[in-house]
């Protein structure tokens, strides 16, 4: 499930940008990430919140791509998507939480403060990431 709603959308946009053009691929990357998060839910009760907060800012950006044509609005979406990111992860660190920890689950043994030290960067990734998309 997690390789079909990771791959499956870029090669979906990627062969309707080339073969239909923008507004075509962007309604199709939509649709299939609104019945990715139905099967998801059907499957196990609840979506993830990552494929909800992403499928609500693709639905809302890609819309405003459709109306418009202006691809600069399908782009926008990333670059909230990361600063969502960046601040989730920031509030973790002002509360003195290392939220990386929660999306690792059990599968890396770290000190609290490592997990600190990892969330810090991370969030700095974020950050250095809808700054660059911007450019």
């Amino acid at each position: 499930m997690k390789i079909l709603s990771d791959i499956l959308p870029l090669i979906v946009f990627f062969l309707g940008y080339k073969y239909y053009g923008p507004q075509i691929a962007t309604l199709s990357l939509m649709a299939l990430m609104v019945m990715i998060s139905a099967l998801e839910f059907l499957q196990k009760g609840r979506v993830a919140n990552m494929t909800l907060i992403s499928t609500i800012l693709l639905v809302v950006f890609g819309t405003l791509t459709v109306i418009s044509g202006e691809l600069y609005f399908l782009k926008l979406k990333i670059t909230v998507v990361n600063l969502i990111f960046a601040a989730t992860l920031l509030v973790g660190l002002y509360y003195r939480k290392g939220l990386m920890q929660y999306l690792f689950a059990g599968a890396i043994k770290m000190s609290s403060e490592n997990w600190q030290i990892l969330s810090k960067r991370f969030a700095i990734y974020f950050v250095a990431i809808a700054a660059l998309n911007e450019v």
